[in-house]
């Protein structure tokens, strides 16, 4: 797994999972599936790492944050497509914060989507 040189933009860093030399998390992953890490703001959890293949979610971890809600959202998401979950997840709100992880999940994905596709 290599990183993708000039493909980091606001808190987002990208992979690109090829045959070689990658990571075994990912060894049977095929060259299109991008291994996407997010930084969420303002809530508890501190990083999203997501796996895409084109428009589809193939496998989301989120460290940090309330573990019930993050393992939850990220079974919730695998084999959707990207626009789906940006749709219902996007303005969840968590108490008084303005965001939430799922509002995050959202806002990740459409910077995945700007950078991206």
């Amino acid at each position: 797994m290599e990183k993708l040189h000039g493909r980091r933009k606001s808190g987002c860093i990208v992979y690109r999972c090829g045959k070689l030399g990658i990571n075994t998390k990912v060894r049977r992953e095929v060259n299109d599936v991008m291994k996407f890490e997010y930084i969420p703001k303002g809530v508890c959890s501190m990083k999203m790492i997501f796996e895409i293949e084109g428009a589809i979610i193939k496998n989301l971890e989120i460290i940090g944050g309330c573990p019930g809600n993050t393992t939850g959202v990220a079974l919730l998401v695998k084999g959707r497509n990207v626009d789906d979950i940006i749709n219902m997840l996007k303005g969840i709100p968590c108490r008084n914060k303005g965001t939430s992880c799922p509002d995050q999940v959202s806002a990740a994905l459409e910077e995945y989507k700007r950078t991206y596709l």
